[in-house]
């Protein structure tokens, strides 16, 4: 504690990484959290001898025990910063809000820049001072990995004739296929048993509606049509 306070009366920035249970929990029962940026040390848990219950095109999801579940990424596609920002909306419930219509935000909307990193940031300045006229807790419509395991076997067609839409593909040119299928407010994760080379991918998913589900992911990502109500039934 002594070091800590050294250090903030030497230093303008301070910032604590890795701290052990025992000294966070010192921190946060002082106060010293609430003054500089403290992050736990991440637990050591290694997926060997567990049961995989799911996988996506570089994630894979093994069960620890009935109520918990380790999530592995491959580095290389998935940097720490992108799964931090995961695990803290997977922490969060899923909102959907209508608010009242500005003409004056369309400009801004066009202005935004999709491929920042700050994006999520970029909307909430453009809308933070709407006022709300509804607000409805989508979580509930999420389904779960247990759900989704439900479909692997099944064709790109019997996902349609579920429910399912194709978004976007997110892995192809090799054995598998990955692509994002869209239902109700959420996005989900689905690799297919086939191959599809770069100019399949503009076919709007026809190519997978003959292709088997090998794997699917639930990542909660909120769908396009959690921006338009009419599109929800």
């Amino acid at each position: 504690m002594r070091v800590v306070m050294r250090l903030l009366k030497r230093c303008s920035e301070v910032r604590l990484v890795n701290a052990t249970p025992e000294v966070y929990d010192v921190l946060d029962m002082t106060g010293i959290s609430e003054i500089i940026p403290v992050t736990r040390a991440p637990r050591e848990q290694s997926p060997e001898g567990l049961q995989q219950i799911g996988a996506g095109v570089f994630r894979w999801v093994y069960r620890l025990d009935a109520g918990r579940v380790v999530k592995v990424y491959a580095l290389e596609v998935n940097p720490l910063d992108k799964i931090e920002r995961e695990r803290a909306v997977a922490r969060q419930a899923s909102i959907r809000t209508i608010a009242k219509y500005q003409p004056s935000i369309e400009g801004a909307f066009a202005d935004l820049d999709m491929g920042a990193d700050d994006y999520r940031e970029q909307v909430t300045e453009v809308v933070g001072d709407l006022e709300l006229v509804e607000a409805e807790d989508i979580t509930v419509d999420l389904m779960s990995q247990e759900e989704l395991e439900q479909f692997v076997g099944k064709t790109g067609q019997e996902l349609v004739g579920a429910g399912f839409s194709f978004a976007s593909y997110n892995m192809y040119g090799g054995e598998q296929t990955g692509a994002d299928m869209d239902k109700g407010y959420f996005s989900y994760d689905f690799t297919f048993d086939t191959q599809v080379s770069e100019d399949q991918t503009e076919d709007g998913g026809a190519a997978l509606m003959s292709a088997t589900v090998a794997e699917a992911q639930s990542l909660g990502n909120l769908s396009n049509a959690a921006l338009d109500p009419a599109a929800v039934q």
